[in-house]
C-alpha cells in the first residue's frame, strides 16, 4: 500500500483488523525472544470456578 488514511477507532473492521494483526506479530516476536533467550515453553491455561452468589463472591476470589 502507498498512502492508507486510516480512523484508527477500535470497531472499525479494518483499522481493528490492522491492529490485530500488528499485535500478532509483536506478541509472536517476543514469544520467540522469549523461548530463546530464557529456554522456557508456553502453555494455554484456563481455571474456572463454580458460580458463586453475589455476597460470597468477595471470599471467592480471596480463596
Amino acid at each position: 500500500m502507498h498512502r492508507g488514511n486510516f480512523c484508527k477507532h477500535r470497531f472499525c473492521p479494518m483499522c481493528a483488523w490492522r491492529k490485530a494483526r500488528k499485535d500478532a506479530l509483536e506478541l509472536s516476536l517476543m514469544m520467540q525472544d522469549i523461548k530463546i533467550s530464557y529456554d522456557k515453553a508456553f502453555i494455554f491455561l484456563t481455571l474456572t470456578t463454580p458460580n458463586v452468589v453475589a455476597e460470597r463472591l468477595g471470599d471467592e476470589i480471596k480463596s
